[in-house]
């Protein structure tokens, strides 16, 4: 935004971690909020970085001025896998417990991958998490990574 966005000028608002939930854009267009949703407030010359698959909308603008907005859209022409310096990242010794965590940011990216977004439910919930981690081993190019044993879970059915 090239001005600054205060809560009633509306913003964009967007659902953290919707990116990894195939739906048609027709089914959820007539949903105006959701549990989790975010919303952008701030300084004029702050960027947003989104992931083109993340749920998200203008806010209604209850002020008396014009909201303006760039968009720009980057489509990488190269895989995007291991992008970034995994050298900081604390590889994954064993598995560890399975566990729901509920508060603030969480150190490690087992923890970050399995922390559930407001919105996910009990039953598709778990769906999301398997998700993210099929793209945790996509962008580190790990195949064998898991965390809490979702993928593995289901891979090892086909032993059976």
């Amino acid at each position: 935004y090239p001005h600054d966005v205060t809560r009633d000028m509306g913003g964009t608002r967007f659902l953290p971690g919707s990116h990894l939930r195939k739906v048609s854009e027709a089914a959820i267009a007539r949903y105006q909020n959701i549990r989790g949703q975010q919303h952008m407030v701030c300084e004029g010359g702050t960027l947003l970085f989104l992931h083109s698959g993340i749920w998200h909308g203008g806010g209604v603008n209850h002020s008396d001025r014009t909201r303006t907005m760039f968009k720009v859209r980057i489509n990488p022409s190269r895989s995007q896998v291991r992008q970034f310096d995994v050298s900081t990242l604390k590889p994954q010794e064993s598995q560890r417990p399975i566990f729901y965590l509920k508060g603030p940011l969480p150190p490690s990216v087992e923890q970050i991958l399995m922390t559930p977004e407001p919105w996910h439910e009990n039953d598709t919930g778990r769906l999301e998490l398997l998700n993210r981690v099929k793209l945790w081993r996509y962008l580190t190019g790990d195949p064998d990574y898991d965390a809490d044993y979702w993928a593995t879970r289901i891979e090892n059915l086909a032993d059976a």
